[in-house]
């Protein structure tokens, strides 16, 4: 005997929403293991191992003496509920920062934190459950229970749509389709698309996240290396208020080519005490970090072939000549 079509949607939906919160799992897993004290990313992984157990019972519906249709419908809506407060508790954490710590936001964490209680006594209570054709289950919903879902989501998505447009948009037209049946008896399901897609847009925000503090540390710990090995300060210039001693003076090598000083009338007196000892000495003076490194880039490429040393007279008591 074929399967209808509605068997055959019934299956690969939920062998979809099996797939994606099994990939969510692993990838909220690994990002665990590279950073343990992220709380967003244990968030990811509590919701994404709640879908993965969900995803085992509404299979297990299909097998003739898996459980009933009542003990999934519990299993689904406590499921789901968890997947909001981690959710919730993630948009709020970046909604927090965001908005430069603004205290208000805590009103949408303590929304948030309220739903779940009357929703579930609402599923546990109200909805009648029957087996449909497909050997699955039908969620029989009193029509209160779109607009309670609504009433404590929609406060909480309207916000965070005006904090994160782009982010927010597809939740609140998920919601506004729920409430208002738009596919009639079987908005309710959307519910589970909108569990997948937000489980994994969060997955990969924060891996996203994860992999730019790592590149940025990768970056930090090359710069110290390569700071270390080729501009280790060779000789420590002995300088107080920015005045250059005699002995400095005399103890620049031969080789040094181009000679960075700061800027301000410091700085012109080091240069001109440098010009004196030194009369083939080309002196540049800069007033600025960046225009240090302008003038440094400037000599780099400018046809001077040997070492060029950088004297920060102006921003540093204790001078260095660093190669």
């Amino acid at each position: 005997m074929l399967a209808s079509r509605d068997e055959v949607a019934a299956a690969i939906g939920t062998q979809w929403q099996q797939n994606a919160t099994c990939i969510n799992a692993v990838a909220s897993a690994s990002l665990v293991h590279t950073r343990p004290r992220a709380l967003a990313i244990w968030l990811c992984l509590v919701q994404s191992m709640f879908g993965v157990m969900c995803g085992v019972f509404c299979i297990s519906t299909y097998v003739p003496s898996g459980i009933t249709c009542r003990e999934v419908l519990w299993m689904i809506i406590v499921c789901i509920r968890i997947n909001d407060l981690c959710a919730s508790a993630i948009l709020l954490q970046k909604a927090y920062i965001v908005t430069n710590y603004r205290r208000w936001i805590f009103i949408f964490a303590l929304l948030a934190v309220a739903a779940p209680a009357p929703i579930v006594y609402a599923s546990w209570s109200s909805p009648a459950i029957m087996s449909a054709r497909s050997g699955g289950c039908a969620f029989i919903y009193p029509s209160y229970y779109p607009w309670l879902r609504f009433a404590f989501h929609a406060p909480m998505n309207i916000a965070l749509t005006l904090i994160f447009v782009g982010v927010a948009y597809l939740n609140v037209v998920c919601t506004f389709a729920i409430a208002f049946e738009i596919i009639g008896l079987y908005s309710i399901a959307l519910t589970l698309a909108e569990w997948c897609i937000s489980s994994t847009l969060l997955v990969a925000h924060v891996g996203g996240f994860g992999k730019g503090n790592r590149r940025s540390s990768e970056r930090r710990q090359y710069e110290r290396a390569t700071h270390d090995e080729f501009f280790q300060p060779q000789i420590t210039l002995s300088t107080f208020a920015a005045t250059l001693t005699t002995d400095v003076v005399l103890a620049l090598p031969e080789q040094v080519d181009v000679l960075i000083v700061g800027g301000g009338i410091a700085g012109l007196a080091n240069a001109y005490a440098l010009a004196r000892a030194h009369p083939s000495l080309h002196i540049l003076v800069a007033e600025q970090a960046s225009e240090i490194c302008a003038v440094t880039t400037a000599a780099a490429g400018g046809g001077f072939r040997k070492k060029c040393k950088i004297i920060c007279t102006k921003q540093l008591k204790q001078a260095h000549m660093v190669l």
